[in-house]
């Protein structure tokens, strides 16, 4: 990851001001408490990361549509060469258990009547100069920011029988011990800094067309920063194939339970993506979970069907047929002025701009060519007839070349999967099989 270049203290970490007054015991409970929340988390995500390599455990709940990017992002990260997470798991441990000692000394004090000198000192003490006074203040690279935010993001989803993904606020609540409205407050500040790293990072591997992503830049409903999802699907594949990251394509017909859930696998090769000879299994994979309904029942001849066409199209026009099928840009405030081909629009006003008027001339006449393509051939949300990836994340490879039965196939997914699980009304797919 060609990661934003800053520090980040515990304040980036909670929409919490430095200069907050602790005037009483109690509030220096809450926050110590909080603290400690938040370093378990700091610890935990680079456990899950760098030790334990549970790459499905950063695929936050942001509310926008650019999870290819995060799914990238932690790929990188967990590759970056530069990163000694060693140092940082024994700082943030040493913070955490000086957090915890504390914790007690300051409950047991807040029914102790204070003595006036000792009141007036610490009435005028800030959130600050409580934590330097105890040396609980951290500071991080933004990469450490970044996958704290996001792993907390998805330790704290969930997704219910009916309805879009949400957050288990009162776990979130019991684990940091806050109030539900203190619990949103830092859901959504974390949520708004996940999308502007995301949109960040298309500047960062793409300098040259900083301008063209700064106008197609805007907010959304809750105040997140979203890029239109097309083209950021451009760039990604881009930068895939100059890290040659692989790609996991798992393929399953929601509507017949009785069909096995398809797993290809592909590696980057002169520039084209081909299948991969040999999964690496302990590498991330750029993993699209896809549906389609050209998956029925166990028929070998259906699945050889698809997986021929698959290799046909390409994977890689299959990603972007799946995204110019999809809203653009995320929240409602954009559904009617935003619609459509939006590249076309910004062209029309981008007209006189030589520099940004050739690559959205580009971008529109590309979009309208594969909507037509994903309508005809089946790669849309209505209709995937052929194939349509509804989410991205980051995986390690699925067991490879074996027909796993139902209790070993569920077995995996809640191991890996636990976060989609929380709720008892989830269906698992049954089984899964591999291409040959």
């Amino acid at each position: 990851m060609k990661a934003i270049s800053s520090k980040c203290s515990y304040y980036d970490l909670i929409p919490q001001s430095r200069l907050t007054l602790l005037h009483e015991p109690s509030l220096r409970y809450q926050h110590i408490k909080l603290l400690c929340g938040i370093l378990t988390g700091v610890y935990n995500a680079l456990t899950a990361l760098f030790v334990d390599t549970r790459y499905v455990d950063f695929d936050p709940h942001v509310g926008d549509t650019l999870c290819q990017i995060r799914a990238l992002q932690v790929i990188e990260i967990a590759n970056d060469p530069s990163f000694d997470v060693t140092e940082w798991l024994e700082n943030i441990e040493k913070k955490l258990l000086k957090a915890k000692l504390l914790l007690p000394i300051i409950e047991s004090s807040i029914t102790v009547r204070r003595a006036p000198e000792i009141r007036r000192k610490e009435d005028r003490q800030t959130l600050a100069g409580f934590l330097a006074e105890y040396d609980i203040d951290f500071i991080v690279p933004s990469q450490v920011d970044y996958l704290t935010k996001s792993y907390m993001l998805t330790t704290y989803k969930y997704l219910p029988a009916i309805g879009p993904v949400k957050i288990n606020y009162q776990q979130l609540c019991s684990d940091l011990g806050v109030s539900r409205n203190q619990a949103a407050r830092i859901v959504h500040a974390w949520q708004k800094s996940i999308a502007s790293y995301s949109c960040e990072y298309i500047k960062l591997i793409d300098p040259t067309n900083a301008e063209l992503t700064d106008l197609m830049t805007l907010i959304d409903d809750n105040k997140r920063e979203i890029l239109p999802c097309f083209f950021v699907m451009k760039k990604i594949i881009e930068q895939i194939k100059k890290n040659r990251v692989g790609i996991q394509l798992v393929v399953n017909n929601p509507s017949d339970k009785t069909a096995l859930p398809l797993i290809m696998l592909f590696q980057v090769s002169k520039d084209k993506f081909v299948l991969a000879e040999k999964p690496n299994k302990t590498e991330g994979y750029f993993t699209a979970y896809a549906v389609s309904t050209g998956i029925v029942g166990n028929s070998k001849a259906l699945k050889n069907n698809l997986v021929a066409r698959i290799l046909s199209v390409g994977i890689e026009t299959i990603l972007l047929a799946s995204v110019v099928s999809h809203s653009q840009y995320s929240g409602e405030k954009f559904k009617k002025t935003q619609a459509g081909n939006v590249y076309q629009q910004y062209w029309v006003t981008a007209k006189k701009e030589e520099l940004l008027s050739k690559p959205l001339n580009q971008l529109a006449s590309e979009y309208t060519e594969l909507s037509t393509f994903a309508l005809q051939q089946g790669c849309n949300r209505e209709r995937p007839s052929f194939i349509y990836i509804e989410h991205i994340f980051a995986e390690l490879p699925y067991y490879q070349n074996v027909l796993f039965d139902e209790a070993s196939f569920q077995a995996q997914l809640r191991e890996r999967h636990h976060i989609y699980l929380n709720d008892d009304q989830y269906e698992l797919p049954k089984a899964v099989i591999v291409a040959q």
